[in-house]
């Protein structure tokens, strides 16, 4: 099954963050599962990290290296995911998870994610 991975269970997942529930961290880890970490979440992290907002729990290349060595697809946004994004009501203001709900919507793919905003989106999300 696909999932995509929401910023911050990301990086509660690469810090071994309590914060991350069973069920989220049995589904990254589900061998079967197919991971996506929307291109979002990367821009996401860039913009927390130059405004000195988040400290990565690992060197950039890591994160990346990590990214590989798991499996996981980075989903870059596509021309669908913006003519969604212009559409979609503002039940969420944060623009970073306003792309991965258009992403999950359009891909049919469910986010592993403790946002329970993304639910007015109609997003299925597992946490």
């Amino acid at each position: 099954m696909k999932h995509i991975i929401d910023t911050h269970t990301l990086l509660w997942y690469l810090s071994a963050n309590k914060q991350l529930s069973a069920t989220a961290h049995d589904a990254i880890e589900n061998e079967e599962n197919n991971i996506y970490i929307s291109q979002a979440s990367l821009f996401e992290i860039s913009i927390k990290v130059s405004l000195g907002k988040l400290q990565l729990p690992c060197e950039w290349d890591e994160l990346f290296f990590k990214i590989n060595t798991m499996g996981w697809t980075i989903l870059n946004m596509g021309n669908t995911d913006f003519v969604t994004l212009s559409t979609l009501p503002f039940h969420h203001a944060d623009p970073f998870d306003r792309l991965i709900a258009c992403q999950a919507l359009n891909q049919k793919i469910p986010v592993i994610s403790k946002d329970t905003r993304l639910d007015s989106y109609g997003v299925s999300r597992i946490w």
